[in-house]
Parts: structure tokens; C-alpha cells; sequence
């Protein structure tokens, strides 16, 4: 989309009051990318002048890009160094827009940030109705890759810095911490099965009470892990988030899961750890085996909860005779709470812990559905397993509160890649008639924002660059007859 004036007149405003705010962001958007488009022209006379002899411009290209103001079409100079043949396009470097690229490198990031809570083709819907900017749902999810990826190598260096350098897990809180695991089976792609297996674990330090009248509560510091791979995977990826936080070999530690062997194994990675089995999943088993008696149910829970294994045996029997035709809900029952001896009984029972609100727990369960299943399994969807970790891996930093901070510092380092890339192939293209001056030192030159010809763009320019947008705004000149 082109634009050549970034003024209006409120002539234009529509005579139907339901219409004016539309037009109203509308015009916002025309200037955002009227002002954009008149950044960029400063940008190319400003490379042109302070251009080193031996770049010799080759005229202008145009280019097409889907930026955080919505589509924009622009021409840049194109450069061609006289002793290496390198050719280069100053304005695209400097704003770290790759030279194929359809979509900016903040149009990504925004993708990253909404594919957490949203499908791909939500967000392409979402970004044009709201933006205007045209991305596709593929676009959509290869930013999201991308991100993704580079979140889990960062947490597998983690993951490695804690084993090979014990003296980097700096923690030093103690306290005791609750460790929910759970997980779901997401479909794989082209095998129409649930085969790949999410696994949460969500870790706090106890309960706050938040609404005395309704008596609710919120998980205190509370934070999520996902993995998609073995359930060592998790254990060492729990440990590498906490170990510079809290001192885990001096913290009491609860796990409590489903019973599943890798939840059980987690006592292995913790010196205080203790296992309980979950309330929600033993409670599942015992009401299918006693159906409607409610009475039984209340018996056999007493037992349970007290672990009296020689009442619970007569009172499976007894049930085998009363309900033979719920023969086989009542031997699964058994034989799943048989061999979780002594992981039955409340922790509140078992460990002596300095907790101003002690509650039982049972917060994976709910966890898993509003932090797994509503992304990754409505709908039919399915993944790859590469592509079902690097989306999870995003999830977890959105329900842990850090998925913006992390995107912006991973844009941060990777424009410097880039740079450091360009930099590094100039370097390599240099000859013995003359030396090749980096980018990075070319674009060092002041931007003669300020300096330049009255023009809209530098009215709001200088507006911006004095935080002040009403001001910018209001500062451009009046539209002419």
C-alpha cells in the first residue's frame, strides 16, 4: 500500500456516527505507514551521502513487506561494492528486514506472541482485520518455529550449564515446594493418532487466599514447564528453572501425579522429595467401581486416605459379590491403588510443612486443560513433534508471565547474528585493491531527521523523537486546497 500525503480533513469524517471510529483507525493506520514510508527516505539519502567511495549506487528497487503498521511498498537505493561485487541494500540492513523476507521482523514477534493463545489462521485473521497487515497462517506458524526453536537451545544450554558447572545453581531459597505433573496425548500428523505425549508440570510455593468471600485461591509464585520428550526431559528441565532460585537440596518437595512411572522417578531428582498420588485420578477409579452405592464410596475413601489396606481388601471383595457384573471396574481399581502403597496418604499427613495456608492439592488437572488441551488438542489439530515442543515452548513462557520480555531480547540478539553475519561476509569478499568498510560503520552516520526540509514526516519526527504523539500529530501542516 502506497501513500503520498499523510493528511486529512474532517470533511471527510462519515455522516453515520457507527462509522467514525473505523475511519478514525483507518486514518491512523494511513499515517503510520505514510510516516514509515517517509523514515525510510531519510534512511536512503542519508546512506547516499555518507556512502564510502567504493559502494556506487545502481538505482532504486522496490519492495513489498508486511510491517507492524500493515503492507507497505517502498523503493531503496541498491548498492554494488566496485572491488567485490557484493551487493547490498543499506535501508534493509540497517532495519534488519532479511532480503527475502515478506513479513518484518516485528510482524514475527508478533505472530510469536499470539500463537500461544490463538490457531495459526486466528492470527492471520486477527492481524488483518485489526492491522491490515496480510500474513498467511504459514507465515504465522513458521515464526513461531522459529522462536520456538530457539527457545528450547537456550534451555537445553541451561539444561547442560547445570550438570557441567554445578557452582551455576545459585539459589538460595528454601521453603516448600509442590511439584503438580501431569499430561495429555496430542494427534501426531499424518498418523491420525494421539501419539505425542505433552507433559506439564506446574511448581508454587503453596496458596494465597485472593477472595475471602468466595473463598478463592491462587498458586503462590507459581510457574509452568512443557516438555514433549521423556519424562527425564522434564525433570531436568524443572530442575534448571528453579536451581537458580531456590536451593533445591535443602527444600521440602511434594510431587504429585498420576502414578505414571516417570512422575514416580521424579523422587530420584530431589533429595526431600516425597510422592503422592493424586487425589483427582484415585477418586476416578474408586467411583467406577462403586457406581451409584454412595455409601461404599465414603467407606472405601476413609480407608484410603488412611491407608487401612486390610479394610480396603474386605471391602473389595465385598463389592465383587454385591456388583459381579462390575467385576472388571473393581479389580482396576484395586489393582491401581495396591501398587501405590504408602503414595495414597495426604501429604499433610506424612510431612511437617510452615505453611500459613495448607490445602490439598490438585491443580494439574485444571492446568493441563487450560494450559495444554485448548492449544493443542480442540479442534482436531495436530503436530509434528518438533513443531508440538517449539509451540510449548512458547506456552510456557506465556503462562510464566515472560514470552514478551524473552521475544524482544531474542530479536535483540538476533539482529546482532545478522549484522555480525553481514559484517563477517564483507569482510570475506575483500581484495588487495582496497579495503572493505562494514556496514556496521557506514550506518553510523547521524540521521538528518531534524536537519531536513519541512516536510510531514519531520513535523511528527521531531514530535516522536520528543515523546510527545499528540503533539506529533497535531504538528503536521494543514492540508492544502
Amino acid at each position: 500500500m502506497q501513500h503520498d500525503a499523510a493528511t486529512f480533513s474532517l470533511t471527510e469524517v462519515p455522516s453515520e456516527g457507527k462509522s467514525i471510529e473505523n475511519w478514525v483507525v483507518e486514518q491512523g493506520r494511513r499515517f503510520a505507514l505514510y510516516l514509515l514510508g517517509e523514515v525510510i527516505k531519510e534512511l536512503d539519502e542519508r546512506f547516499l551521502q555518507s556512502r564510502p567511495s567504493e559502494w556506487i549506487s545502481k538505482g532504486f528497487e522496490k519492495r513489498r513487506i508486511e510491517t507492524a503498521a500493515g503492507s507497505l511498498e517502498f523503493a531503496r537505493r541498491i548498492y554494488v561494492n566496485r572491488f567485490s561485487g557484493e551487493r547490498i541494500a543499506p535501508v534493509d540492513q540497517y532495519l534488519g528486514w532479511d532480503k527475502n523476507a515478506k513479513v518484518s521482523p516485528e510482524v514475527r514477534a508478533i505472530c510469536a506472541e499470539l500463537t500461544p493463545i490463538m490457531s495459526f489462521r486466528d492470527v492471520s485473521r486477527v492481524l488483518d482485520r485489526l492491522r491490515g497487515i496480510e500474513i498467511s497462517a504459514e507465515a504465522a506458524h513458521q515464526a513461531t518455529q522459529d522462536y520456538g526453536s530457539m527457545r528450547g537451545e537456550q534451555v537445553d544450554s541451561e539444561i547442560r550449564e547445570m550438570y557441567e558447572d554445578p557452582k551455576s545453581a545459585t539459589g538460595t531459597k528454601e521453603c516448600t515446594l509442590f511439584f503438580e505433573i501431569d499430561s495429555m496425548y496430542a494427534r501426531q500428523q499424518r498418523s491420525g493418532k494421539c501419539s505425542i505425549e505433552m507433559k506439564l508440570g506446574v511448581v508454587h510455593e503453596g496458596w494465597v487466599l485472593e477472595n475471602p468471600i468466595k473463598k478463592r485461591y491462587r498458586l503462590k509464585n507459581k510457574r509452568v514447564v512443557i516438555d514433549s520428550r521423556d519424562g527425564e526431559h522434564l525433570w531436568d528441565r524443572l530442575s534448571a528453572s528453579l536451581c537458580k532460585e531456590y536451593d533445591l537440596s535443602k527444600c521440602k518437595i511434594v510431587i504429585n501425579g498420576d502414578g505414571a512411572e516417570w512422575i514416580r522417578k521424579g523422587v530420584k531428582h530431589f533429595p526431600n522429595a516425597e510422592f503422592q498420588l493424586d487425589r483427582f485420578h484415585w477418586l476416578r477409579f474408586l467411583r467406577r467401581a462403586v457406581g451409584n452405592d454412595v455409601k461404599a464410596l465414603k467407606v472405601l475413601r476413609r480407608h484410603l486416605e488412611n491407608e487401612d489396606w486390610d479394610a480396603i481388601g474386605k471391602m473389595v471383595n465385598e463389592l465383587l459379590e454385591r456388583y459381579p457384573d462390575r467385576e472388571e471396574a473393581i479389580l482396576g481399581f484395586w489393582n491401581y491403588v495396591s501398587n501405590h502403597k504408602g503414595e495414597i496418604q495426604d501429604y499433610r499427613k506424612r510431612i511437617a510443612v510452615e505453611l500459613e495456608i495448607v490445602r490439598g492439592l490438585g491443580a494439574a488437572e485444571s492446568n493441563v486443560d487450560t494450559v495444554l488441551v485448548s492449544r493443542f488438542k480442540r479442534h482436531r489439530r495436530s503436530w509434528s513433534r518438533s513443531g508440538a515442543q517449539n509451540l510449548g515452548n512458547l506456552v510456557e513462557l506465556k503462562h510464566n508471565e515472560q514470552l514478551s520480555e524473552w521475544i524482544r531480547q531474542y530479536r535483540d540478539a538476533r539482529q546482532g547474528l545478522v549484522q555480525e553475519a553481514q559484517n563477517k561476509a564483507t569482510k570475506n569478499k575483500q581484495t588487495n585493491k582496497a579495503s572493505s568498510i562494514a556496514f556496521s560503520h557506514w550506518a553510523k552516520a547521524s540521521v538528518p531527521y531534524l536537519s531536513a526540509s519541512i516536510r510531514p514526516a519531520t513535523y511528527a519526527l521531531r514530535g516522536l523523537l520528543n515523546g510527545n504523539i499528540l503533539w506529533a500529530v497535531s504538528s503536521l501542516p494543514p492540508r492544502s486546497a
